[in-house]
């Protein structure tokens, strides 16, 4: 059975096992890794630290670990030791180089050319800004209308904000009422 083979810890061609904790296991889990992947990397030659920390978009070409991303337009193979400059001098993760090799821009220019925000913060920040000035605008523009309507309330019934005093004239089905006395008195 393919079984057989499979160890719970790694070891290195020379046999020094790689003792992983769990941190390590969960890490090799986010990058989609299993110990027989770790295995197979140490017996290509590669450092346990490059076998357990590179995801699986990395492999050996020609003696050399590479990053290897499949796009449409042809399969790019980038050295680790760019990688790691662009990740030091522009911030630049591999996600990020993918997604420009996808666009169709060139190699050098996917890891040279610096995030258009370095800073997501700043960005953050921008958004919230024009969210509250929006915000304000909105107020503004209710409290305007608020006023407007009572403006013209006022225009139109002057008489209640004036202070004149307002005549009831009764009916004639009223002053019937009044003097008739129609309504029941409560006997107690």
């Amino acid at each position: 059975m393919h079984f057989e083979r499979r160890t719970k810890y790694p070891t290195t061609p020379n046999g020094e096992i790689i003792w992983l904790d769990d941190a390590d296991r969960l890490k090799l889990k986010s990058l989609f890794l299993s110990i027989d992947d770790v295995q197979a990397r140490l017996d290509e030659g590669w450092k346990p630290y490059e076998a357990i920390n590179f995801s699986n978009k990395y492999e050996m070409h020609d003696g050399q670990i590479y990053y290897t991303h499949r796009a449409d337009n042809g399969t790019y193979r980038i050295s680790v030791q760019d990688m790691e400059q662009a990740e030091f001098e522009y911030g630049l993760d591999s996600r990020t180089i993918a997604k420009r090799l996808n666009r169709g821009i060139s190699i050098k220019e996917a890891l040279t050319k610096a995030p258009i925000t370095k800073n997501f913060s700043e960005a953050k920040q921008y958004i919230e800004q024009q969210k509250i000035k929006q915000r304000k605008q909105e107020e503004r523009r209710r409290r305007k209308m608020e006023e407007y309507k009572a403006r013209k309330y006022r225009e139109r019934k002057p008489h209640l904000f004036d202070g004149t005093s307002q005549k009831h004239t009764l009916g004639e089905y009223t002053q019937h009422l009044m003097e008739k006395d129609i309504f029941p008195k409560v006997v107690k």
